[in-house]
């Protein structure tokens, strides 16, 4: 670091270069755990073979309340955090392990960036502090809470929720329409999402469905389906799959592009035939003060 164009003195030179190898090998270990180890090289996302889900939740000890040793530490770190907020970085040992563990492994599975990683890891362990007990026995409407109050690296706590916690309510948070696409590339892989988005819009344009917002509407709607039926496969989904996404919007959004959406998907062999379109509007030919009075004739010429 440099001020005024000078160079800082680095005042722990001659302490560091005194340490013996086993005490520079405990100082790192006291760093990297401060850290939350270093970022690791991430796994094999999806493809077009079988899917497994990408964090085995049974290897970790999912008890939703909290231990004394737990409490305390989490005490200790949220009294730390009122005073001072920013910068800190605090070394729990192995007394956190089964609650940072876990926050761990799926941030190295999403590939959230290094600082990102750790305001994000302190920001649950408020969470935990403040609620009492982990996040395994958090209810949804808190977790829909957590991400909600979450701005700064909200799509990685969303990814923490859906892939840690089986949390589905992904409808119900706020912005939903940026979240299909962004927890779709996280879980599945920006690769596998990619070629999904290009063989769909493919579709799309040879059947003239041109239109940037239809298109938009229709990949929404194809990573919606998805994520509900935790698979990367665009035949696992079904007919029934799709009335249940589309049902959970309100009605004037319900039935947008429905069918495109449908004939993409028959297309690929998910479904027999594509939906029905559903025409809600009245024929007004039909109505009977449009016809009163009008010789039957005129009226039958007229319908057609």
């Amino acid at each position: 670091m440099r001020k005024n164009g000078q160079a800082w003195p680095d005042n722990f030179a001659q302490w560091r270069a005194a340490l013996n190898p086993e005490k520079r090998a405990e100082l790192a270990a006291h760093n990297a755990r401060a850290q939350w180890g270093p970022l690791k090289q991430l796994p094999k996302k999806a493809d077009d073979g079988p899917w497994n889900w990408p964090v085995d939740i049974d290897r970790y000890d999912r008890f939703p309340g909290l231990t004394p040793i737990e409490e305390r530490m989490l005490t200790r770190y949220a009294e730390a955090y009122r005073f001072y907020r920013y910068g800190r970085t605090m070394d729990f040992g192995t007394e956190l392990d089964r609650l940072v563990r876990p926050l761990n492994d799926t941030f190295d599975y999403t590939g959230i960036k290094n600082k990102q990683r750790r305001y994000t890891l302190f920001f649950f362990l408020r969470e935990i502090e403040k609620r009492g007990r982990s996040y395994w026995g958090w209810t949804t409407d808190e977790w829909i809470d957590t991400i909600n109050a979450r701005v700064k690296a909200r799509q990685h706590a969303v990814a923490i929720a859906y892939l840690l916690c089986t949390f589905s309510d992904l409808h119900r948070l706020k912005g939903d329409h940026v979240v299909y696409s962004c927890l779709a590339r996280k879980v599945f892989g920006r690769e596998h999402t990619k070629r999904i988005s290009d063989r769909v819009q493919g579709l799309l344009s040879e059947w003239g469905y041109s239109g940037r917002g239809t298109t938009s509407q229709v990949m929404r709607t194809i990573f919606e389906c998805l994520l509900f039926v935790r698979s990367p496969h665009l035949k696992d989904i079904t007919l029934d799959d799709l009335r249940t996404v589309i049902g959970r919007r309100p009605p004037r959004t319900g039935t947008y592009c429905a069918y495109a959406i449908s004939r993409v998907l028959t297309k690929i062999g998910s479904f027999a035939e594509p939906m029905e379109i559903e025409r809600p509007f009245i024929v007004k030919a039909e109505l009977p003060n449009i016809t009163d009075g009008v010789p039957a004739e005129w009226a039958h010429l007229c319908r057609r």
